[in-house]
């Protein structure tokens, strides 16, 4: 990443890029952790202009952003949620120190006013500077034990006004948040650029520098075209020939399940079907490591991670060369363009898989397991990925443009957008206009009109462009606003008509997008026929298909080529009773959307609460690993305590938006019936809407959430209670809720507040409570909680605590909580409690019908063991309350344990029956677990 230093140089003012070549001389260390380097950067300026202003030219030096903990690259981590790099020594994060900067007096600054203007350099900068890597877990990049290896080691210059692509500085973007980081090593390398690498290697370390054939262990070693080295005393190679040339296969341990003298012509036949594909030299590294982390390949050397089967080894090799091959030989630009790398490399992995091994399933060696049998998922094609990361965003309408820059993509967006995504219209051109013109404009755009002149780095309107030249069917829609936009497309199957043996089926388009789509017959066996593919539309429109006595059904996208937000309503069968309906399939368990099934799930449960005893029962619901628009549960259960059947239900609809303020819509119908005290039920029926406001930036940490529900209770009274008004009993209510929600996810200082009116035929109140957390270098919390509430009104009978706020916690009247215990009084569940209202640990047995102010502590010690302590004031009865104690976090906020020592009413510790005053937070909603594991990622 961009560190801050920069150098203002009077050198010329030009208006033309300079060429840069870099002359480096690097000695290596005994231990190869430590590096000095003397570096030489050449300048090819043009004549100056009178008038000009001179140019600034900034040091890029990735070593510097591992150090500063402001700097992009530590801010990308902590948006990961990773923080060993913030909070680890300095000796771990590797250091770099520039000690000269040319004989002109350069100084190293991060103030403008301190650079120096520079009259004479003469073309040439020389910098002198040390560094020693970072530790590999930290970046997975860097120095193990036995191994060193760097993306971008060395000093780079750019001159001011480059344009973003350049700028990977401590920019700050998007109201405050930084600029997101170069963590996956892009280098836009220029053709510009040259260098020139001299190691001196005393210790005769096995080195891999690109540009040299196999590992080098000479105490000198010189490269005419490296930008980076690797350093090792743990590998081995076999250097073989090939029909290109050479290759040396580098690799640690035994040697890879691999058919070194067959893959490579396998490879390069099935890229030059597509490509103007050379090698990128005809002496070729192939580096496979047991950990490839972060690295990249360079020049002739192909880095790969190891696998111990042939068939994966081989993919990951292809993918790696389709990458390499777009990033350097093709010059994309990955900060603007990086889906035509991850995305090309994405759909030929899959592509090349179904060719030479078309036996493959989507989970590999796992596909023949009981576990995917027992999901229903052993017989997925390995392509079916592509639209499972599509559509796990999208239909959560978080996923991105494919035209986004890749310092802007959410992380589990570079999965579902940069290749999920990508391969979808990757899949669509191809089949749109036709596999011999797809494959035409591909030669077109990667040189087969450049042999004598040097080829334009490769652009998504160039090869669109190139694609369109050896057609004739319109393909703007690959750069429109399925392109440009996140909106959606979804054709529906509406119904088919037979016209004496011809098929013609009646397609609508619920989407925003009018995009191609494909239309096929599916026969008895299951086999899918003539495929037709059609231009987008808007509304419903009569097609052509298939002939009716050869096909036994009609799909739109059966082989889910597009980005179709809803495959479940494109298939028709073209007579029966149940033409929409596809064969049920009761599963256990989930699985993933098939188009082909019509899919409910179940689920054995088996639960508990000290009044229903054991629950055992069974779930039924369609939700999948991948969320749908409409989601239902029921879920009956029976009562081993009482005999009864008691059981909950919901009804869940959720609807995203493109564009504008409202992110997505969410609305619910949810109801319960169990048992909350011995022989006595509860009824709750709740239906809400949620509105999520849009981020001001899919990378944005800052959620706001507005909730309205009501929440109707209906409580079994004892005999003796019945003859009681409902006022007093509460055997009958309705809250109306409306709360607001604030929650900044950022890991090292994450904060929720939440702002709630409630109102009731007899009460109405107000409050709000905000948790801020700040994590500590030894990655624990430490805590603070405000909380304030107030009755607006409240007609309850004087001194009945029923809807009244709790010092040590809420009294459930909304039955939110999956309290086990919750009516009594004394034993192990009575212990059990919530942070919520006053947020006490104690038990204080406080409860006020006017107001309450509170204000936690949590302060952790070591690992979960922590210091707890609460002040507070209840205004019913006018005082002034404290406690503190002892906290034990196995899980924070799911598992914990409050010790009391002391409150202002007595002293825990020397009390009889400690352990009865021990409290504990037990948390094992589905919801909150899942909430919790998201965070970060989307």
């Amino acid at each position: 990443m961009r560190y801050g230093l920069f150098v203002l140089l009077s050198l010329i003012g030009f208006t033309a890029q300079s060429q840069q070549h870099h002359v480096i001389d690097v000695t290596i260390d005994s231990t190869a952790s430590e590096f000095l380097v003397h570096q030489k950067v050449f300048w090819n300026l043009p004549s100056p202009e009178a008038g000009q202003i001179p140019t600034q030219f900034f040091i890029e030096w990735d070593l510097r952003s591992f150090e500063d903990k402001t700097s992009c690259i530590s801010q990308e981590l902590i948006h990961q949620q990773e923080t060993d790099l913030h909070f680890t020594s300095s000796s771990e994060k590797g250091f770099g120190n520039i000690f000269k900067v040319s004989d002109c007096q350069i100084f190293e600054s991060t103030n403008p006013n301190d650079a120096r203007t520079v009259n004479e350099c003469e073309g040439e900068i020389r910098i002198s500077y040390t560094y020693s890597p970072p530790q590999w877990d930290l970046l997975k990049q860097g120095r193990t034990n036995s191994f060193y290896g760097l993306n971008r080691p060395f000093v780079r210059l750019y001159e001011h006004g480059l344009g973003d692509e350049f700028w990977l500085g401590t920019k700050s973007t998007h109201e405050g948040e930084y600029e997101p980081a170069n963590l996956s090593g892009y280098d836009n390398i220029r053709a510009d650029e040259s260098f020139e690498l001299t190691l001196h290697n005393p210790y005769k370390h096995k080195l891999i520098v690109p540009g040299l054939l196999g590992f080098q262990e000479d105490t000198l070693v010189y490269s005419k075209n490296a930008r980076t080295f690797f350093a090792s005393s743990q590998l081995t190679q076999l250097i073989s020939p090939t029909t290109f040339g050479q290759v040396a296969w580098i690799f640690e341990d035994d040697f890879p399940p691999i058919r070194y003298q067959t893959v490579l012509p396998r490879i390069e036949q099935y890229l030059k079907g597509f490509y103007n594909f050379d090698w990128p030299s005809d002496e070729l590294n192939i580096v496979i490591l047991k950990d490839r982390g972060n690295l990249r390949s360079s020049g002739n050397t192909i880095i790969i991670e190891w696998k111990n089967d042939e068939e994966g080894l081989e993919l990951n090799l292809l993918e790696e060369v389709v990458r390499h091959y777009f990033a350097s030989q093709l010059h994309v630009n990955e900060y603007k363009h990086p889906w035509l790398v991850e995305g090309f490399a994405h759909y030929h992995r899959y592509d090349y898989q179904s060719i030479n091994y078309p036996e493959s399933k989507l989970f590999g060696e796992y596909a023949n397991t009981y576990i995917a049998r027992f999901m229903d998922v052993d017989e997925l094609k390995p392509t079916y990925l592509h639209h499972w990361l599509y559509l796990y965003m999208a239909r959560q309408g978080l996923d991105q443009p494919l035209s986004t820059p890749a310092l802007e993509y959410a992380p589990f967006n570079r999965e579902a957008v940069m290749r999920g995504k990508a391969a979808l219209w990757i899949s669509m051109m191809r089949g749109y206009v036709g596999d011999r013109n797809y494959r035409r404009g591909l030669w077109r755009a990667t040189g087969y009109d450049h042999q004598d002149s040097l080829l334009p780095p490769l652009t998504p309107e160039r090869l669109v462009e190139s694609i369109d030249y050896y057609q004739n069917r319109d393909i703007s829609w690959a750069l429109g606003e399925l392109y440009t936009t996140s909106k959606t497309v979804d054709y529906r199957l509406v119904d088919i008509d037979q016209c004496n043996y011809i098929v013609v089926a009646r397609v609508e388009n619920r989407g925003e997008l009018a995009v191609p789509y494909p239309t096929s017959g599916v026969n008895i066996e299951g086999e899918e026929g003539l495929e037709q593919w059609h231009d987008g539309h808007f509304g419903t429109i009569d097609t052509l298909v298939i002939y009716l006595d050869e096909y036994a059904s009609v799909t739109v996208d059966e082989d889910q080529q597009t980005p179709d937000i809803n495959g479940q309503n494109q298939r028709r069968t073209p007579t029966g009773w149940f033409q929409r309906f596809e064969p049920l399939r009761l599963q256990l368990y989930t699985g993933l959307d098939q188009t082909d099934k019509t899919q409910i799930f179940w689920m054995p449960s088996l639960k508990y609460n000290a009044y229903d005893g054991v629950l055992a029962g069974v779930n039924f619901y369609n939700r999948t690993l991948m969320p749908k628009r409409w989601e239902y549960k029921i879920g009956p259960e029976y009562s081993t305590n009482t005999g009864q059947l008691t059981g909950h239900t919901s009804l869940r609809y959720y609807r995203p938006f493109s564009s504008g303020a409202l992110h997505a819509l969410e609305v619910g119908l949810y109801g319960r019936y169990f048992h909350y005290d011995e022989g006595l039920s509860y009824m709750r029926f709740s239906p809400g809407v949620n509105f999520h406001f849009r981020k001001s930036h899919p990378r944005s940490t800052l959620q706001h959430t507005f909730k309205i529900r009501g929440v109707g209770v209906s409580r079994e009274l004892r005999p003796e209670d019945q003859a009681l008004p409902n006022n007093v009993t509460n055997a009958e209510y309705w809250v109306t809720d409306f709360r607001y929600i604030r929650e900044e996810q950022n890991i090292l200082h994450p904060s929720l507040l939440e702002m709630d009116l409630q109102v009731g035929a007899r009460f109405s109140k107000l409050s709000a409570s905000f948790r801020q957390r700040f994590m500590l270098p030894n990655q624990q919390w430490l805590g603070v909680r405000l909380f304030a509430g107030t009755f607006l009104h409240n007609n309850q009978p004087a001194g009945q605590a029923f809807f009244s706020y709790g010092l040590s916690g809420t009294q459930d009247y909304l039955f939110d909580l999956s309290l086990i215990g919750r009516s009594d009084s004394t034993g192990i569940w009575s212990q059990q409690f919530f942070i919520t209202d006053g947020g006490f640990k104690t038990a204080t047995g406080a409860f006020s019908s006017t107001w309450m102010t509170s204000l936690s502590l949590n302060v952790p010690v070591w690992k979960g063991f922590g210091l707890f302590g609460d002040v507070g004031y209840s205004g019913f009865q006018d005082q002034f309350y404290w406690d503190y104690g002892v906290r034990l976090a196995i899980v924070p906020d799911f598992l914990e344990f409050y010790f009391p020592i002391q409150n202002n009413l007595r002293t825990h510790i020397t009390s009889p029956n400690y352990f009865s005053q021990v409290r504990f937070v037990l948390n094992i909603d589905q919801g909150d677990i899942i909430q919790r594991l998201r965070r970060g990622w989307y």
